[in-house]
């Protein structure tokens, strides 16, 4: 029974996270024969944005609003919201939104950082957000050294790209609804503009240009994560509701398994732990004893069981890393150990219902001078590609085919599409 309800509860949460399997018929139509160019949201929802570096001459929308408000064009400006309409220096300007472009051979700055492309700077809701346009090519220098390490063998990094550029297609237009195609966060893909961007991670993007993954025919859903732990997870038992595709299975990774540096502990206090659970809204005190269920076949468990004077409750293992922190609590691939301290084992005599309730009240506070220990393996949900595993391989000789070959099967063939 509890193995059904998780799965209807994170097949909702599945269907408002990028879908697993195939791109989609409108993605699938924007690749052709020419590069495509992505909406990224780099800022959302502030309530003000500084803009520099803008060509007033090639901005012609946004630089009437300058002379038509007798508005300075000083070098940087602060935008915000004013009553439905943005403001520029606090002087509301009349526009819901306006499109920039950068001077000639340089980069637009928003909020000091400097990203390729133009940008749309629109109200939002009271506030206002930045979305850059950018080329796919270009988005990917930003997003390839910010998802992996510079300093990674070249061919771990031209397979990062491909991921990157196949998975960022497959996506494209998760946040429609928002109006830009993907955010700038671990929700897509990390993307902070071209301070990120290095000589050796921009020679995997232009080595790797255009390619990407198909299987059958169709691109892929190009899932990554850190580290697997030892063993990759399917995508259908990563996230319950979402359908079993050929290409994303449980794979073992010697990588990780052998290495002592992918595991991990996180020990916090009983007493942090009911605050902080508490703040998320589960109602919990202190817990005697914690159990793991519904085991995948990668070895990791969906569900948790804790039991204590609350009862018995059941928590998916994500829960906990949304709580905690995914810096702490780095994957699902994790047991739970309750440290007691020896006075909640002691006998107690009970003469009246006053020492039965004393003796309660000393329990439960024994519990929260306790502690929960999470030991686990691994970083991040486990699907598809590993990390930490392409880094091992290119060092030992492999190349990119070989890697995406190795994580996402031998089924899948790489493609150059424009």
């Amino acid at each position: 029974m509890k193995r059904y309800f998780y799965a209807l509860l994170f097949l909702f949460m599945f269907l408002a996270s990028p879908k697993a399997g195939f791109i989609d018929a409108e993605a699938y139509a924007a690749i052709g024969s020419s590069e495509s160019y992505f909406k990224i949201a780099v800022v959302r929802n502030a309530s003000k944005i500084d803009v520099s570096n803008v060509d007033y001459n090639a901005s012609k929308e946004y630089c009437r609003l300058f002379e038509r408000n007798k508005i300075a064009k000083n070098f940087t400006v602060s935008v915000s919201c004013s009553g439905g309409s943005l403001a520029v220096n606090g002087k509301k300007v009349g526009a819901a939104s306006v499109l920039i472009y950068p001077k000639k051979n340089s980069y637009l700055k928003i909020n000091s950082k400097p990203y390729r492309g133009k940008f749309l700077i629109k109200v939002d809701s009271g506030s206002v957000t930045a979305i850059n346009h950018v080329a796919l090519e270009d988005y990917l220098k930003a997003v390839v050294p910010s998802e992996m390490e510079q300093n990674a063998d070249i061919e771990a990094l031209k397979a990062q790209a491909v991921v990157a550029r196949t998975y960022a297609l497959a996506t494209r237009g998760k946040h429609k609804a928002a109006g830009f195609d993907l955010c700038n966060t671990t929700c897509c893909q990390v993307y902070k503009g071209v301070s990120e961007e290095n000589p050796r991670t921009s020679k995997a993007v232009d080595g790797t240009r255009a390619q990407v993954i198909y299987h059958s025919g169709k691109l892929i859903n190009a899932y990554y994560s850190a580290s697997c732990g030892g063993y990759t997870e399917s995508v259908e038992e990563a996230w319950p509701g979402a359908l079993a595709v050929r290409y994303a299975r449980v794979i073992e990774c010697p990588h990780c398994k052998k290495d002592a540096k992918m595991s991990w502990t996180y020990k916090i206090s009983q007493e942090e732990f009911v605050r902080k659970m508490r703040k998320a809204g589960f109602a919990i005190n202190g817990v005697d004893s914690a159990r793991l269920y519904d085991k995948t076949r990668s070895g990791r468990f969906n569900t948790v069981e804790m039991k204590g004077s609350f009862g018995t409750l059941y928590y998916s293992a994500e829960i906990f890393r949304k709580v905690f922190g995914n810096n702490n609590i780095k994957s699902s691939f994790f047991n739970i150990v309750i440290d007691r301290p020896k006075s909640v084992t002691k006998n107690f005599k009970f003469n009246e219902i006053d020492d039965i309730i004393k003796a309660r009240n000393d329990y439960n506070n024994d519990l929260l001078n306790g502690h929960i220990t999470f030991k686990g393996s691994g970083y991040g949900h486990g699907v598809g590609m590993c990390q930490h595993g392409a880094k091992k391989i290119a060092a030992s000789g492999g190349n990119f085919r070989q890697i995406i070959n190795y994580y996402f099967t031998k089924e899948v063939n790489i493609k150059k599409i424009y």
